[in-house]
C-alpha cells in the first residue's frame, strides 16, 4: 500500500478551539446529568435492533433542551472567535443581526428540520452551510454525548456490525479504530458522541463495496498506525489508527487527536476521496 510522510501540523489556533470546544462540552454534559431522566420501557428491544438509518435521535431517545441549545450554540461561535479573532464567519456570526436571524430558527423542530432551516439560512446569506451544521453539531454533541452515556448497555447489545452511522446521532464516523485485544476487529468512533461502534471489518461504510480491488489504505512512515482507509467505487474514505501498531496515539484525548489529524484529511481529499459525511 501507498506510504506517506507528516505534512505540516495544525494551525495553534486550531488546537486552541478544539480544546475549548472539548472543555466547554465535558462541563455541559456534566451540567446536564442533574436533569431527570426516565428511560422508556421499550429502550432494550428499540435499540438492540437499530438500523443503518435510525438511531437514538430518530428514535426520539434524546432529550434536548432548546434554551440550552441556542446558548450552547452561541457558546461555540463566541469560542472560535476567541480562538480565531480574525475568521470571518465568527466576526459574521457574532453581528447583532445574525443573532436575531438564529434565534428565528426553529430550535424546538425535530432535528433535520433545524438543520435544513439551517442550510437554507446560510444559502442565502452566503455563508458555508457545512461550517455552520458542524458549529451546530457542537452544540446538540452534550445531549448527544448524555443520551450515549444513559443508553451505554442498550446500545452495546446491538445486533449487528454492519451500522455504519451513529447509533446515537445517526452522522457517519469521523474514525475508525482496529482493536488490538479483538484481532483487529473495527469499530467505528462518533466525535460528536464520543461513541464508538463494531463494524464490519471488510468493506466501505459509505457505500457498501466489498470488492477487495476497490478497497484499499494510504500508511505513514512517521506515523505507525495511522492510516487512511479508501473505496475506489465511492471514493469515500476513513481515517483510522490500528492498536496492533504496537504505538501510541497522536493524543489520548479524541477532539486534539482529530485536529492533529487533520493532515490526514488534506492527504486524502488531495488525492480524491472526499469523508463520508460529504
Amino acid at each position: 500500500m501507498p506510504t506517506e510522510r507528516q505534512p505540516l501540523a495544525p494551525h495553534s489556533e486550531m488546537v486552541e478551539y478544539y480544546r475549548h470546544v472539548d472543555t466547554f462540552l465535558n462541563a455541559e454534559v456534566n451540567r446536564l446529568r442533574d436533569l431527570p431522566f426516565t428511560k422508556p420501557a421499550d429502550a432494550l428491544q428499540a435499540i438492540r435492533f437499530l438500523t443503518r438509518d435510525s438511531s437514538l435521535t430518530s428514535l426520539a431517545y434524546v432529550d434536548v433542551d432548546t434554551e440550552r441549545l441556542q446558548a450552547s450554540f452561541r457558546t461555540i461561535i463566541e469560542l472560535l472567535r476567541a480562538s480565531s479573532p480574525e475568521n470571518p464567519l465568527a466576526l459574521s456570526l457574532h453581528q447583532p443581526s445574525v443573532a436575531d436571524a438564529f434565534a428565528a430558527l426553529p430550535w424546538s423542530a425535530p432535528l433535520k428540520q433545524l438543520e435544513g432551516s439551517l442550510q437554507q439560512w446560510a444559502e442565502r446569506e452566503g455563508f458555508d452551510g457545512e461550517s455552520l451544521l458542524q458549529l451546530l453539531h457542537w452544540a446538540m454533541s452534550p445531549f448527544w454525548r448524555l443520551a450515549a452515556e444513559r443508553y451505554a448497555d442498550e446500545l452495546r447489545q446491538l445486533v449487528t456490525n454492519e451500522k455504519s452511522t451513529c447509533p446515537v446521532c445517526g452522522k457517519y464516523p469521523d474514525f475508525a479504530i482496529l482493536d488490538d485485544n479483538e484481532h483487529g476487529r473495527r469499530y467505528l468512533h462518533c466525535l460528536c458522541c464520543n461513541w464508538q461502534w463494531p463494524f464490519k471489518r471488510m468493506g466501505c461504510g459509505y457505500c457498501g463495496n466489498e470488492e477487495y480491488s476497490q478497497l484499499g489504505y494510504i500508511v505513514f512512515e512517521e506515523f505507525k498506525g495511522y492510516k487512511i482507509y479508501h473505496c475506489e467505487q465511492c471514493k469515500s474514505y476513513l481515517k483510522t489508527f490500528d492498536q496492533r501498531a504496537a504505538t501510541a496515539r497522536l493524543d489520548r484525548n479524541p477532539m486534539l487527536e482529530h485536529v492533529k489529524l487533520l493532515f490526514l484529511d488534506l492527504l486524502a481529499i488531495e488525492k480524491g476521496y472526499l469523508p463520508m459525511h460529504a
